[in-house]
């Protein structure tokens, strides 16, 4: 066999495996594309220490969007990540300069004065929010012992609650003493809620909201 006839044996062989290729794409296209176009989750990236705590910790996270949402943002700039709110959450009395709204996938946030002073990830999200240390709904009861510390502020059959508050340029972890009627600004508490063995909520806020409302 002349090279000739051997360099068009080739040329026909790539042009069958192409129009292969190409059929099966017309006919199985769909499923590559719905492959593709699925949505990835993205875990937060924090180099975080057991019962040390940052400023990265008045955060969560949206894996879907690979965005986190803090403590003090706004209103605006937080439904630019997660979207619009799906309706009230519950209701304040008039007096009180609050608003609770409820969002997709399980995720409610508090603002006073049009800024978040809570975030609450309930039992029925879908996994979307986590806590910087990357807990959420789809965790056990106890795996924010591991990301936390196993000596939580406040520790129960119900629920663990660690308190930290700001210090100069950092924060410290308070103990049990400190908990109770702690209203300040510059103290907060993330609290993990378990029922028949399972985490069932996961709280965020300042202790002005949480001892007044929790």
């Amino acid at each position: 066999m002349n090279l000739r006839k051997k360099w068009w044996i080739v040329v026909l062989m790539i042009a069958v495996i192409f129009t292969i290729g190409a059929v099966n794409y017309l006919l199985n296209g769909h499923k590559y594309r719905l492959l593709s176009e699925a949505p990835i989750a993205l875990v937060p990236d924090y180099q975080y220490m057991p019962e040390q705590f940052t400023e990265l910790d008045l955060s969560i996270y949206d894996t879907l969007k690979g965005e986190r949402i803090s403590y003090g943002m706004t209103k605006a700039d937080i439904e630019q990540i997660v979207g619009d709110a799906e309706g009230e959450a519950w209701a304040f009395v008039p007096s009180h300069p609050l608003e609770a709204l409820e969002y997709a996938d399980g995720l409610q946030i508090v603002y006073r004065l049009d800024r978040a002073i809570s975030f609450i990830m309930g039992s029925e999200g879908t996994g979307r929010f986590v806590t910087m240390r990357n807990i959420g709904m789809a965790n056990g009861a106890h795996d924010h012992l591991v990301a936390y510390g196993l000596r939580p502020t406040v520790a129960s059959e119900d629920y663990d609650t660690y308190l930290f508050q700001q210090v100069d340029n950092g924060y410290k972890i308070l103990e049990e003493q400190n908990y109770a009627d702690n209203e300040e600004l510059t103290v907060y508490h993330i609290s993990f809620q378990k029922e028949d063995g399972k985490l069932v909520s996961v709280s965020l806020s300042d202790m002005l909201f949480a001892v007044k409302f929790n």
